[in-house]
């Protein structure tokens, strides 16, 4: 039976992020997540390692450290807790603006700090990749509007500068886990076409 679930590698996300070597030219593994679709098919594992997107390969890897990963949920994705963890906090921030911002920057910090978990959970549970990559390029978006309006926050004497290199650091580690992400997902976009019309 032909293999139905595509694989998707988000580097330096995973749900175990490790390093793996396969003794072949020496040359080790980067850290990895897999995501196995469709999505809503929980409990399937998947033997690692695999480097970047070796998901099509059939050439035979000898000497290969397995160990078994599971991603059964969107919360199992790195980028999704810490994008949860950072809107639960923003969340607590606004509330310390002015008053007179409560329609205003402080709306448009929360509804752009609680866009981004929203759109990667949307994005994980959609079948096809280029509806992921959508969702995922938007969850992106989302974080530098976060960064903006933190920057805004910032220039009006809202936040100290503290609070204010906390976030846009923190939010910097969500916008390269999203890259990533968005980047792995169009490689095994592709490599599911070719193997496709191979077919």
């Amino acid at each position: 039976m032909e293999i139905l679930y595509s694989i998707v590698v988000a580097l330096a996300d995973g749900v175990e992020s490790k390093k793996y070597s396969t003794g072949m030219h020496n040359t080790p593994f980067l850290p990895i997540s897999v995501s196995i679709f469709p999505a809503q098919s929980a409990q399937f594992q998947l033997k690692a390692p695999f480097q970047h997107l070796m998901l099509t390969s059939n050439h035979a890897v000898s000497n290969v450290s397995k160990q078994t990963m599971k991603l059964t949920s969107f919360k199992d994705l790195k980028v999704w807790q810490l994008s949860s963890q950072l809107s639960k906090e923003i969340a607590q921030l606004v509330k310390t603006f002015p008053r007179a911002e409560r329609y205003e920057l402080a709306d448009d910090l929360l509804r752009a700090a609680r866009s981004i978990p929203a759109n990667i959970s949307e994005g994980f549970g959609r079948f096809h990749f280029g509806e992921k990559i959508q969702f995922y390029n938007i969850a992106k978006g989302s974080t530098l509007e976060v960064q903006n309006h933190v920057i805004e926050a910032n220039n009006n004497d809202y936040i100290n500068q503290t609070l204010y290199d906390n976030y846009i650091k923190r939010y910097h580690v969500v916008e390269v886990k999203l890259n990533n992400l968005i980047a792995s997902t169009a490689k095994a976009k592709k490599a599911y076409a070719t193997k496709s019309k191979r077919k």
